[in-house]
């Protein structure tokens, strides 16, 4: 049921259509724009909220919702941008040659609004909410708040639970402008809002170009409880409960060892698996900021393992692993100069780091081809795992050839399989 017109009944609290008369299919879609429905099938219907249809697409009906009796002028709002503005010294911007349309028009042009200033419901094109839009959407919009600069220092001091920002400071909204990122290179310490002070401090390690500071875009690692940069960093790579939970690459390993390898565990050796990390440089995570890079994570390389937390086993409480089964690292992928041991027809996970990016950690991986030059992100899943066991000493083969149709069969001597 649709109607021209609505009614609010205070006594009731609900909205109630007036004049109201039934759509049918045979009436068109274009019917539908410019009136209120509830979406009811129902006659005499009422709501406490009720819908506004001011655009249809051809796979969507766009409706403004109206409730608490607002009426539509009252419920819409007007939006006015342009490519400039005007600060005005007291807490107002005007937009500078603008242009404007409501939300009944937002369909046709949310698009033009991105990448543009813009102030919601101005007046004499006059705002004390200008905007940067970042990004746009069909019910929605991301921005910047130009009138709430984010305040960003090169150091900081910890006093009753709170971490105050000290030293050189800056304040800007866009942190994306080249002279406002240039600043930060020695000074990307935020708590993400214009006071600089907060429970949870934030180290910025790396900005990607046009991206809003509150969609998790930015990288940077929280300090926090009256920690420092280098206290954050020696815990995330060397604390005892780094290994606190399971990946889904090691759920995923030793559910195919459960399934295929568990019968056969006396025949396989506790050795260790190492995820050899190393930070490349601690240089850039000082008191004073420090280059405005990406964390520069590598491996120590070689088949020595310095870290007790990187030393994957059955028997070691720090990395403890549930069954002896693991992943291969690089340089035990590369040892073998024969490429058909590492060749399988798909790409797979080694256990050794490559770097953290902004978005994603990276990993090394070996290609289709048995190649081992390739790094993926950790959630492309797309790359497979190709689980690895030692056997125990002495151990013998039988027969087979290691190939999936003649496998190999192990036996503590040739006649016992």
């Amino acid at each position: 049921w649709i109607a021209e017109n609505i009614s609010w009944n205070s006594d009731t609290s609900k909205w109630e259509l007036v004049d109201a008369y039934k759509y049918t299919n045979s009436m068109g879609t274009d019917t539908l724009i410019g009136k209120y429905t509830f979406f009811s099938s129902t006659e005499g219907y009422s709501s406490t909220s009720a819908y506004y249809i001011p655009y249809i697409s051809t796979n969507y009906h766009y409706y403004v919702i109206l409730s608490n009796g607002k009426s539509l002028n009252e419920t819409i709002d007007h939006y006015t941008y342009s490519n400039d503005y005007v600060d005005n010294n007291d807490g107002t911007y005007t937009i500078i040659n603008p242009t404007s349309f409501s939300t009944l028009e937002w369909q046709q042009n949310y698009k033009n609004i991105k990448e543009k200033y813009m102030c919601k419901n101005a007046e004499n094109n006059k705002c004390t909410d200008l905007v940067y839009v970042k990004e746009t959407y069909e019910s929605y919009y991301l921005s910047l708040e130009i009138s709430k600069p984010i305040k960003y220092g090169n150091s900081f001091e910890y006093h009753d639970g709170q971490y105050t920002l000290t030293g050189q400071t800056y304040e800007f909204w866009d942190v994306y402008n080249a002279s406002n990122t240039n600043k930060l290179v020695n000074a990307h310490y935020t708590c993400f809002n214009s006071t600089g002070t907060c429970t949870n401090l934030a180290y910025i390690i790396k900005l990607n170009k046009l991206t809003n500071p509150y969609d998790y875009k930015i990288a940077y690692i929280t300090i926090e409880d009256g920690k420092t940069i280098t206290d954050e960093i020696n815990e995330m790579l060397y604390n005892d409960d780094v290994n606190k939970y399971d990946s889904l690459i090691k759920m995923g390993i030793d559910n195919w060892y459960k399934r295929h390898l568990l019968d056969y565990s006396d025949y396989i050796e506790d050795v260790i698996y190492c995820n050899n990390r190393k930070l490349n440089s601690m240089s850039m995570f000082n008191p004073n900021g420090g280059t405005l890079s990406a964390l520069s994570v590598g491996f120590t390389g070689g088949f020595t393992c310095q870290n007790e937390v990187d030393k994957f086993s059955v028997s070691n409480p720090k990395a403890k692993l549930t069954y002896p089964v693991g992943l291969a690292t690089l340089s035990e992928l590369v040892s073998s100069s024969n490429v058909d041991v590492r060749k399988t027809g798909t790409r797979y996970w080694s256990l050794t780091p490559n770097s953290i990016g902004t978005e994603h950690v990276y990993m090394r991986a070996v290609l289709a081809s048995g190649a081992t030059n390739e790094s993926q992100g950790v959630d492309n899943d797309n790359v497979g795992i190709r689980p690895t066991i030692s056997l125990i000493p002495d151990i013998r083969i039988a027969s087979g050839d290691g190939s999936k149709e003649n496998p190999y069969i192990i036996g503590d001597n040739p006649y016992y399989t």
